[in-house]
């Protein structure tokens, strides 16, 4: 049904229609009604929606939680495989013995403890330290086709929130570089860089790389585009997965907005002044573009919707059945 009819080049008519336009379609701030420098408050600030109150099981069901990849790989076999990997790259020859030292005497260790034995004991700071620096100078040197292994093990550790803070540097890093030769990245980078993404937004790392740093959100969004609709279906299938938990902390803070949540600093969820328009109308484009030229395979449509109903899922490749 029409509401409006616009005539004319009336540019403060547009906004005052579209933002009534957005206020009757979602409850939200009023940008344009009122005093411009005047904020509504009170009952104004969000108005009661009809739509609060209807019946959608199905939409009410979906849970914000994010996905988490937490399955846990053969980790003496990993170890091997990342020190091959070290001992093969020039340039980690002067630092090639400490990081040796530090993966088999603090790096493993800890792992093996946490995910093996199941212990929730914080890993200490000589840990953390080292983790740090390991991964900082790895990820610096390494190539794009001996990164698996690294990715693997800091997919598991950014779960724990003293690593996720001291190796956000290193992770943009890693985005960025990736997203600027994504074309001829390995498989196997690409899937394990999805997965430690995907977990990092599980952590206190979501608003660091998705409202906070323009530079970190940039290179995950440049990530997530290009894999969306990348040839590959097990890495459309990956980055699923990280679209997921994008829009599920989005989502996450508008929702305790809308129910006048009073602790807003507290929400795991993007903040009122944290939201951007024209990256969230990216996204959604490219998640509606890659939905709509998934055509490889009845499994590979499947396998994208399933991603985001589960939370968690195996490292493994998903086997055609």
């Amino acid at each position: 049904m029409q509401i409006h009819e616009l005539r004319g080049v009336n540019a403060p008519e547009l906004r005052t229609q579209v933002d009534l336009l957005l206020h009757q379609a979602f409850p939200r701030k009023s940008t344009f009604f009122g005093s411009a420098n005047k904020e509504p408050s009170g009952p104004d600030k969000f108005s009661a929606h009809p739509h609060v109150s209807l019946d959608l099981p199905s939409i009410s069901s979906l849970s914000t939680e994010p996905i988490l990849f937490a399955q846990v790989p053969a980790l003496d076999t990993v170890h091997d495989k990342l020190v091959s990997f070290l001992n093969g790259t020039p340039a980690l020859t002067a630092n090639s013995q400490k990081i040796t030292d530090d993966l088999a005497q603090n790096v493993f260790p800890w792992l093996k403890q946490r995910y093996v034995g199941k212990s929730k004991a914080p890993p200490s700071p000589v840990v953390v330290v080292a983790f740090s620096q390991a991964i900082s100078a790895l990820a610096a040197d390494l190539p794009a086709a001996s990164l698996f292994p690294l990715l693997d093990i800091w997919r598991l550790a950014v779960l724990e929130p003293a690593i996720a803070r001291a190796t956000l540097t290193p992770l943009v890093k890693v985005l960025t570089s990736t997203g600027e030769s994504l074309t001829t990245a390995p498989r196997p980078t690409l899937l394990t860089l999805l997965r430690l993404a995907t977990n990092a937004l599980g952590t206190s790392l979501s608003r660091s790389l998705l409202a906070v740093d323009a530079r970190a959100r940039a290179a995950l969004t440049s990530v997530l585009v290009q894999t969306l609709l990348h040839p590959d279906r097990l890495v459309r299938v990956a980055a699923a997965s990280l679209a997921f938990n994008v829009g599920a902390w989005v989502q996450k803070g508008r929702v305790a907005r809308v129910k006048g949540d009073e602790r807003e600093d507290a929400v795991d969820g993007i903040r009122a002044g944290e939201e951007d328009g024209e990256w969230e109308v990216e996204l959604v484009s490219v998640v509606t573009e890659a939905l709509a030229n998934e055509e490889e395979s009845e499994d590979a449509g499947k396998c994208f919707f399933f991603c985001t109903r589960k939370r968690e899922y195996p490292l493994t490749e998903p086997k055609t059945t």
